[in-house]
């Protein structure tokens, strides 16, 4: 007697279940439409009358009526249910978005121009341009050309010979007696010194290289002086084209004073 009460409590317990699963299927069913995949209403349809069918089978084997309608019924919607696997698989990422319905529908893949940012404000007033902070900004050198070339003229005849001997000859210091040598010569004596001692090598010369060394040194200093004399004439223009402009403002400006009183 207590193992029939066991097991009529767990027939109650399954057909339970049974209905539950039922009422979940025909619920799903419900909600397929035209618009949803006919494969999923294929499958919920045959999943609800496999569910019927074992419910009337447990029914009827509990009353002792063993029909077998019933049973072929149940293995024929088992083959089915069994050849849908395959489909299942191939089929798994359209059906869970079927699934899923009108739920996480920010998550969707394809893009919501609803949930777009459209109200974006354009300032149409005309400012001044503000480069930005992180983008290099372009230098702008406002000295005029003529000011340039003026200021790279002073600083060629600051390291100049003439300006040099002029300077020495106003300078109550004793005088200072140099060589004369040309300075392209010493320059490369300089340079044939140096890597005789870095490479304890005694540089031979050739013919052409004693030719030219043997001019170099019966040119002396005339070349560079008369650019020194070129860029001094250049110079005092540009100061006397000063005091020119400077003396007609001062003569512009006394003669409206005089015209005022």
């Amino acid at each position: 007697m207590e193992e029939g009460s066991g097991k009529s409590q767990d027939f109650v317990v399954l057909i339970k279940d049974i209905f539950s699963r039922i009422s979940s299927l025909s619920q799903h069913a419900q909600e397929l439409n035209s618009d949803k995949n006919s494969y999923m209403d294929l499958k919920l349809n045959l999943l609800l009358d496999y569910f019927v069918l074992f419910t009337n089978k447990l029914t009827k084997d509990a009353s002792g009526d063993n029909r077998d309608e019933l049973t072929k019924s149940l293995i024929k919607h088992k083959c089915f249910i069994e050849r849908l696997k395959p489909l299942d698989h191939k089929l798994q990422y359209q059906l869970d978005k079927i699934a899923q319905g009108n739920v996480d529908e920010d998550f969707k893949l394809k893009p919501n121009p609803n949930s777009m940012d459209t109200q974006l404000t354009v300032n149409e007033k005309p400012g001044i341009y503000k480069a930005p902070k992180l983008q290099a900004a372009i230098f702008t050198d406002k000295t005029k050309k003529s000011e340039r070339d003026e200021e790279r003229l002073k600083k060629k005849l600051a390291r100049s010979s003439l300006v040099k001997s002029l300077k020495d000859e106003l300078d109550d210091n004793p005088m200072e007696i140099k060589s004369g040598r040309n300075k392209r010569l010493k320059e490369i004596e300089d340079m044939q010194k140096r890597f005789e001692e870095e490479n304890f090598v005694r540089v031979q010369l050739s013919k052409k290289d004693k030719k030219i060394r043997r001019k170099l040194e019966r040119q002396d200093d005339n070349e560079d002086e008369m650019e020194d004399v070129g860029a001094l004439m250049k110079l005092m223009k540009s100061d006397k084209k000063k005091l020119d402009q400077s003396l007609n403002y001062k003569r512009k400006k006394m003669k409206f004073r005089e015209e005022d009183e």
